[in-house]
């Protein structure tokens, strides 16, 4: 399954994030943005909101998967849920520091819309894996977390089903 997800991250490092940019929180003045590629991560990783664990992730997308892996023989389907994280760095006025405004939930879905446009439009989604059906599902959360905007975008990808217990002995 590791492997399903490392190709998965390498189609989104390549088809979504290579030459986009976000806002990023600067290293060292908390009133400064940065921007930067959204990174990618694999699986779900425990993050304290507000905590250091967000350093590099923000923007980012984490892949996981979101229920059970199907293998009819025929084909495997994967569930993939993506998650997207981009933070609300606001305006940056003289004097005031930064203003909030919803600039993050515009990142936010501008970065779904980037993600499904390139899901939907991949010859392959990943090495191997192909969008199962037309659904694609992007789910903005609608209120932020602090400085934070999270969403959602899955989708059902198709691949080869695994080796039979014939050739097991070929692997």
């Amino acid at each position: 399954m590791l492997t399903y997800l490392q190709r998965i991250k390498a189609f989104l490092e390549r088809g979504v994030c290579g030459d986009y940019q976000l806002k990023a929180w600067h290293p060292d003045d908390a009133d400064r943005f940065e921007l930067v590629a959204p990174s990618v991560h694999t699986g779900w990783e425990p993050v304290e909101i507000g905590g250091s664990g967000l350093e590099g992730k923000v923007p980012g997308i984490v892949v996981g998967i979101s229920g059970p892996i199907v293998d009819d023989g025929e084909k495997r389907l994967i569930p993939v849920c993506l998650s997207l994280i981009v933070c609300a760095a606001g305006s940056v006025l003289p004097g005031k520091g930064i203003t909030p405004d919803r600039t993050g939930y515009y990142d936010l879905l501008n970065l779904g819309d980037r993600v499904v446009y390139a899901v939907r439009n991949a010859v392959e989604v990943g090495e191997g894996m192909v969008l199962d059906e037309p659904r694609i599902e992007f789910e903005p959360d609608n209120e932020s977390m602090g400085d934070l905007w999270l969403g959602l975008v899955s989708f059902t990808l198709r691949a080869a089903p695994g080796p039979r217990a014939a050739c097991r002995d070929l692997i």
